[in-house]
């Protein structure tokens, strides 16, 4: 091989290995950038992953503390609600049969004498205002706490709640009024009278007793709604 060959060959392949050198430079810088932006993807979508996994763990113990705050304010109220009510029947059985039988026996006692008939009703009376009022502030406890469960209840509820109170407050009025007519009632002796009433307040009552069995269910449907 002449000298002339001998540089051709040797100028083919330094451009030879010269072209291979670049291409690798050029895969290896083109595959270094891939890498460093697949770990750069990497690192965003692990982070992504993690907010995510923040976000719903503080999803999850916020809407824990939501159910046990909303919980502990509903048993709380019904409670409430538990004790009221038998403190209106304690309250119908250990204060007022005493209050009517005092009054029925000085009825008697007084039946030729209408002064002093009067003067036991005027007894009477003062006693049952008493004891209304006794009752009354028993009402609004439960109207304190009902309005402090509208801050937090669905709207089922509180229409619910709406109804439960203006039930108790026709309740009330009504058993004020039949209580103030009791007197007439029986010094006329108006048996008649007497059990309408009787059957007014029970219908009242059932009706109270069907609003909380269905305040109840709402509130549990409330509850795992959360």
């Amino acid at each position: 091989m002449d000298t002339s060959n001998q540089i051709s060959y040797f100028s083919l392949m330094v451009i030879i290995i010269i072209g291979l050198l670049f291409l690798y430079l050029k895969t290896y810088i083109s595959q270094k950038a891939k890498n460093k932006a697949l770990r750069n993807e990497n690192l965003t979508l692990t982070q992504q992953i993690e907010d995510i996994k923040k976000r719903h763990e503080l999803d999850i113990a916020k809407r824990k503390y939501q159910y046990e705050s909303k919980k502990e304010q509903y048993l709380k109220f019904f409670q409430l609600i538990d004790s009221f009510t038998g403190k209106q029947n304690l309250s119908c059985i250990n204060k007022m049969t005493p209050i009517i039988t005092e009054f029925y026996a000085g009825f008697l006692a007084t039946i030729d004498d209408k002064t002093e008939q009067n003067k036991v009703c005027t007894v009477y009376m003062k006693k049952i205002q008493n004891l209304m009022n006794e009752n009354n502030t028993e009402l609004m406890k439960v109207k304190q706490e009902t309005n402090t469960i509208r801050l937090i209840a669905s709207q089922e509820v509180i229409e619910l709640l709406n109804l439960m109170e203006r039930t108790y407050d026709y309740m009330f009025d009504t058993s004020a009024q039949i209580i103030n007519m009791l007197p007439n009632n029986i010094m006329g002796n108006n048996q008649i009278v007497l059990q309408k009433h009787v059957e007014i307040l029970t219908e009242i009552s059932h009706s109270a007793l069907n609003i909380k069995e269905h305040l109840i269910q709402q509130m549990r449907n409330d509850l795992n709604k959360i």
